[in-house]
């Protein structure tokens, strides 16, 4: 009986485990070196992020790992759910010519925000970023320039940028932070 009762928490214990990456699921690139953009992650993400209507939008967390890049060169608009959050260990440049959107699904729930974690050289340039929980830099090299951020609620940060560790290199010459 006492064999049962081990064999019974051998096999339930990873269930349970199982089902709650599941529940709070998310979509990691696989850090072999690619440069992705939105499109891919439609493509790839198992439905983390979607495109419909000439929106995209990131329904659970996104990470960029360690040697992969996200690039938007093109004018988007990125919607994000509530409580969404994107970290960035590699590299984001969201460049565009005119502008790219990055906002909340609903403007009344929030979404989480964005961290940048030893991210070597993400750039945010010509980027309208609203509704979320704050953008953290932490110990990462990157410019954010003609960008406006607003309407933030402080879930994820301080303020709408918390920059952290000493060797963090940030240029901004930015539009508006309010």
């Amino acid at each position: 009986m006492q064999n049962y009762s081990f064999m019974k928490r051998f096999f339930l214990v990873p269930l349970f485990i199982c089902a709650n990456l599941m529940a709070f699921g998310q979509y990691l690139t696989p850090g072999t070196g690619v440069n992705w953009t939105f499109s891919d992650l439609v493509q790839n993400s198992g439905g983390v992020v979607t495109f419909q209507d000439g929106i995209f939008t990131v329904h659970q967390n996104l990470t960029v790992s360690i040697s992969d890049t996200l690039n938007v060169a093109e004018n988007i608009t990125v919607e994000l759910d509530q409580n969404v959050l994107v970290t960035i260990k590699g590299v984001l440049i969201a460049d565009a010519p005119g502008q790219t959107t990055f906002a909340a699904s609903n403007p009344a729930l929030y979404f989480k925000g964005f961290r940048f974690e030893n991210s070597h050289a993400s750039v945010l340039r010509n980027c309208l970023i609203e509704y979320g929980g704050g953008i953290q830099i932490i110990g990462s090299q990157m410019t954010v320039e003609g960008c406006t951020i607003r309407y933030f609620n402080r879930a994820n940060t301080t303020g709408a940028l918390q920059i952290s560790v000493s060797y963090t290199h940030l240029t901004l010459p930015t539009k508006r932070i309010v």
